[in-house]
């Protein structure tokens, strides 16, 4: 709608009354598969061009406004004092990189100050001092991000504040300066030459890597001349891995042995380990189990592995092993075999009417082998072929072969982008299936 209003009336003492109709207007309805509902609401957005808030002057008729309004409330805490050089005296030592640098600080926020947000009054937007936040041992975001800036620069590391609209708001409904907008601060730190963006409210994300919440979200680096927003990247240090790899040995009574690997890597490894830490009574073996259910067949874990469970790794390996009771109905001479539990895609009901992009999900790349050895007694008599399955938005590569007694399916899903237009809906719905199918795909063997 026009920001034009509909009609102005006069009011007693110089006033002004702004009307602004609209009637029948259609209600909001989600799609299955579509980005955060929040950014496709109707709304109607109003902002003061000129007012003060928190004693300091915020100019709305620019981004660079804001950005200068927010530098000049921030940074009268990114003060250093004596309990921030205690914590870098016990952190660094003489000979260290700059990055060896910046990921200890880094590793040291997030581990050492616990995330805890009571906004009261100016606490919405003003931080707490950094000698504050480090005394008590907790802060917000806001409040975590001015300790972690301001030990970065502290080392001599270049570090600005960020503020960020986490993407579960949706985006920037179109260009309207505000920091109201945003709901989250992290930091920007220049390492080595290399921009990195850290959220060190995530205490299982490695260096560098952005929880799911934060890639591809809107943000505003807080520093003089800022005049736009920015789409924060997928994470490049360490991309968004996930693959499995299974080891299946079945024998004549149709019970596998199974040992099965998974190794994360970006904001996967960050979720795996949250998972694992934050398990709500049950223990790791079981929190693994639930992990493998898309992928392996149902089986208990009786043997069990991980390596970089602390967020300093870059990536989470876990391996795990364990037996599949009767995997295959040995009293059969003909039997189906499934290559995986289930479809670890997901697909799209109806594309007849869709209105709002397709959601494909943060820029990753998964990858899943499985290899059955069977006895001698079987063998393959069909079996998918390979192929590959791809448009513009997603690649889907598969596999399958077979050697005397092994058979090996594999497979590899990739996406680079998060958003398909409305238009190419069927066609995405279309690959899904033909993707799903692939996955939903049994081996048929039999006794020689």
């Amino acid at each position: 709608m026009s920001e034009t209003p509909d009609s102005i009336y006069s009011l007693p003492r110089g006033g002004k009354k702004i009307v602004w109709e609209r009637h029948d207007i259609e209600p909001f309805e989600p799609e299955e598969r579509m980005p955060p509902g929040m950014e496709y609401h109707p709304a109607l957005w109003f902002f003061a061009r000129g007012r003060v808030e928190l004693h300091k002057e915020l100019d709305l008729g620019s981004w660079s406004g804001v950005a200068e309004w927010y530098r000049n409330i921030s940074d009268e805490h990114l003060e250093t004092g004596p309990a921030l050089h205690s914590v870098l005296d016990t952190l660094l030592t003489k000979g260290m990189t700059e990055r060896e640098t910046a990921e200890r600080i880094s590793g040291w926020v997030q581990r050492h100050l616990r995330y805890v947000a009571i906004n009261l009054g100016d606490d919405g937007f003003s931080p707490h001092d950094t000698e504050a936040t480090i005394s008590n041992l907790y802060g917000d975001c806001k409040d975590m991000s001015v300790v972690l800036a301001s030990a970065l620069r502290e080392a001599g590391i270049e570090s600005r504040l960020v503020l960020v609209r986490t993407l579960d708001l949706g985006h920037i409904p179109g260009n309207s300066p505000s920091p109201r907008h945003f709901n989250h601060v992290i930091v920007l730190s220049v390492v080595e030459g290399d921009t990195l963006y850290i959220d060190p409210t995530c205490g299982t994300c490695g260096f560098g890597v952005l929880p799911d919440g934060d890639q591809g979200a809107d943000a505003l680096v807080i520093r003089e001349g800022e005049d736009r927003p920015i789409i924060l990247p997928a994470n490049r240090p360490n991309p968004n891995v996930w693959d499995i790899s299974i080891e299946a040995v079945v024998d004549t009574a149709g019970n596998a042995d199974m040992a099965v690997t998974m190794t994360f890597g970006g904001h996967f490894a960050a979720a795996a380990r949250r998972a694992l830490i934050y398990r709500a009574g049950r223990t790791r073996r079981e929190i693994v189990e639930t992990m493998l259910e898309p992928a392996a067949p149902p089986f208990r874990v009786e043997e069990l592995s991980i390596r970089g469970e602390n967020a300093a790794s870059d990536s989470l390996v876990i391996t795990a092993e364990g037996l599949v009771r009767d995997m295959l109905d040995a009293g059969k001479r003909r039997v189906f075999l499934k290559l995986m539990n289930g479809p670890l895609i997901s697909g799209l009901a109806d594309c007849a009417i869709r209105r709002y992009p397709v959601y494909l999900g943060t820029p990753c790349s998964m990858g899943y082998e499985i290899t059955f050895t069977m006895p001698e007694e079987w063998q393959i008599v069909a079996a998918p072929s390979t192929g590959r399955v791809e448009n513009d938005f997603f690649e889907y590569r598969h596999s399958l072969t077979f050697e005397k007694q092994n058979v090996r399916f594999s497979r590899r899903w990739s996406n680079g982008v998060r958003i398909a237009p409305p238009d190419v809906c069927g066609d995405i719905r279309d690959d899904l299936d033909e993707i799903i199918g692939i996955e939903k795909t049994s081996i048929l063997i039999e006794l020689k």
